[in-house]
């Protein structure tokens, strides 16, 4: 009889050990529950339905490294180049036969480049309803550079729209018997935002950290400032080689930037879904305000013949006292933003990140679209009586996109 129990005995312990076993072989890296709703890491009249403040992070920091990518800008024709031969008036002229584009007509800065943004915040309420948070992000400045040169070989021009002929022409830099020298273009950009920001709980599965599966939607209500900021410039070292003006130099400049500058509300919505240690995010943002636009064109032309000091006069060739200033401008402007992003948690109070974001930004100034090919000869330095208005102050509109991905860590406590 005593045998028969302890048997039995037995046999029930291995039964429920095995069922333990079973419970957490499945249960694995799943918070346990028990059967009454009680969260195992909150007090104990809190449940799983209800929040717990315990179990909330106050505080948020995240750092994320950016790769991304950027609409470019577009270049006019700004260097060319004719077989040896080639009769002066037709040397460098777009259109001529065998006028070759060495720098210019293509998109530049177009590479992917890093940049990193930060974002702080803390909720302003122990149940993770209402928090307040400040973010930056910057991507590292772009440039494309351009250079050449020729004591007379190769041939080198910059072309421009002759308005006084009503033909294409070229300025030359480099042809035999008449002229020497070297160019240098210099084209760059810059992309950079800020902001600051309310986050409201729309909706939730009134979900706590311990939860297995759960989803939040967080109405985003704030300030955004966005500021693109770009420039070109052309640089001309010519020396005289014909038989009148040996000797003489010529030290030519053309210089373009174009700034733009957002302040504006913002308002998107964040949703995020949990299912264990993964998350998912979708984020859109709309932000709608004033994007003050300054153009400045400068530019200069220093001469300077044998034993004479140099003389200095406003403009070169792209560039005169007919487009040469500053030039301001308002817009009103609406900048969408769309981001996902997949998260996994490392640990109570950290997550690793990875994501993509795009930025559209209609009616931006671009440096290059300010460039103004119709020039009137009479207004190249020493400037004529009798010039019209070429160049001229053209405040050409562009759009302009941002896009990438990231790769960050968020840190809570």
């Amino acid at each position: 009889m005593v045998a028969a129990l302890r048997q039995a005995a037995a046999k029930q312990a291995d039964t429920t050990a095995n069922a333990s076993n079973a419970d957490s072989y499945f249960q694995v890296d799943e918070p346990v529950v028990p059967s009454s709703g009680t969260c195992p890491h909150c007090p104990a009249d809190a449940t799983t339905t209800t929040c717990c403040p315990e179990c909330r992070e106050r505080f948020w920091f995240r750092a994320d490294y950016l790769l991304w990518w950027t609409k470019g800008s577009h270049l006019p024709p700004l260097v060319t180049t004719s077989p040896p031969g080639t009769p002066r008036q037709d040397a460098g002229v777009l259109g001529e036969p065998g006028t070759t584009i060495l720098f210019g007509d293509e998109y530049v800065n177009t590479g992917s480049r890093s940049g990193q943004r930060l974002v702080a915040g803390v909720w302003l309420d122990s149940c993770a309803r209402v928090g307040l948070a400040f973010d930056y992000f910057d991507l590292a400045a772009e440039s494309t550079r351009f250079s050449a040169s020729g004591d007379g070989s190769p041939i080198l021009a910059r072309p421009f729209y002759n308005v006084q002929t009503a033909a294409p022409s070229a300025q030359l830099m480099s042809f035999p018997g008449l002229i020497s020298g070297s160019v240098q273009a210099h084209s760059r950009d810059y992309f950079q935002s800020t902001g600051a920001w309310l986050r409201c709980n729309l909706a939730d599965s009134q979900w706590c950290p311990c939860d297995v599966r759960g989803y939040r939607v967080d109405l985003i209500a704030g300030y955004r400032y966005y500021r693109l900021s770009d420039a070109l410039s052309i640089d001309e070292d010519l020396t005289a080689t014909d038989p009148i003006f040996t000797g003489t130099t010529y030290d030519l400049r053309d210089w373009f930037q174009a700034e733009n500058e957002f302040n504006g509300a913002e308002l998107g919505c964040k949703t995020e879904w949990y299912r264990g240690r993964w998350s998912l995010g979708v984020l859109a943002k709309m932000a709608v305000g004033n994007n003050r636009q300054v153009v400045t064109i400068d530019g200069r032309t220093v001469t300077t013949l044998p034993g004479l000091l140099p003389v200095t006069e406003p403009g070169a060739l792209l560039t005169a006292e007919t487009n040469i200033g500053r030039y301001t401008r308002d817009q009103f402007t609406v900048i969408p933003q769309l981001g996902f992003e997949l998260g996994f948690r490392l640990c109570d109070h950290a997550r690793l990140l990875a994501g993509y974001d795009l930025i559209y930004w209609p009616h931006v100034l671009r440096a290059a679209d300010q460039i103004d090919l119709a020039v009137d000869p009479r207004n190249i330095p020493p400037a004529q009586p009798g010039g019209t208005i070429f160049p001229a102050a053209r405040l050409c509109s562009n759009d302009f996109w941002a896009q990438g991905l990231n790769l960050g860590l968020e840190v809570c406590y």
